[in-house]
């Protein structure tokens, strides 16, 4: 696995974990509930700058960052709706907005 696809997967894991504690009951907002798409957006964003800042992978121009960002975004969309998304126990403990 080559170290982009290894950061891009380690950030879109990381962006589905604080979106689903955003989406717990007990954060007072209600946003990421409310507006998963835009939530997901916001957190890839900061995940891919996050990642650019810590690691090697140094995107050169604009359209390398909109490539990153949106790479983070697809792949935590991917795996939240395979593995979170029809998980009864989990949704249960989410707030409101679902």
């Amino acid at each position: 696995m080559d170290f982009f696809t290894h950061v891009t997967a380690l950030a879109s894991l990381a962006v589905v974990a604080v979106q689903q504690i955003l989406k717990l009951n007990f954060v007072p907002m209600g946003f990421a509930n409310r507006h998963p798409v835009p939530t997901n957006i916001l957190l890839s964003i900061a995940a891919a700058i996050i990642a650019a800042w810590k690691t090697s992978v140094a995107p050169h121009s604009w359209t390398d960052w909109v490539l990153l960002i949106a790479t983070v975004s697809v792949v935590a969309a991917i795996v939240y709706n395979s593995t979170l998304r029809n998980w009864a126990q989990l949704r249960s403990t989410e707030g409101e907005g679902n």
